[in-house]
């Protein structure tokens, strides 16, 4: 199973963009801040979950030390692709046709 990775840009105001890549700890530490049962899972994903999503890595990797509301108002994030993704969809088995 390969490891869960979020990247996003981070373009706050002013300054240049960086990059940060959510991993599982970013993710179990936003489903557990929550005041009831969330799952990224859940297919409810909306831009203010991987904006919070987003805030814990940078604060975790140490590239933000603000608010999350300071984040939210001056932060741009672009979600992008796990490039790694695509070198393992060859090795991953496929559920046979029912």
């Amino acid at each position: 199973m390969a490891a869960l990775k979020l990247p996003f840009d981070v373009t706050p105001d002013g300054r240049e963009t960086f990059r940060v890549v959510a991993t599982s700890r970013d993710v179990s530490s936003w489903e557990r801040s929550g005041k009831r049962a969330r799952s990224l899972g859940d297919g409810s994903g909306n831009v203010s979950q991987l904006e919070e999503i987003c805030h814990i890595a940078c604060q975790r990797q140490e590239l933000w030390t603000g608010s999350l509301a300071e984040f939210r108002a001056t932060c741009d994030i672009d979600p992008l692709p796990d490039d790694d993704d695509d070198e393992d969809d060859e090795d991953r088995p496929t559920r046979p046709a029912r």
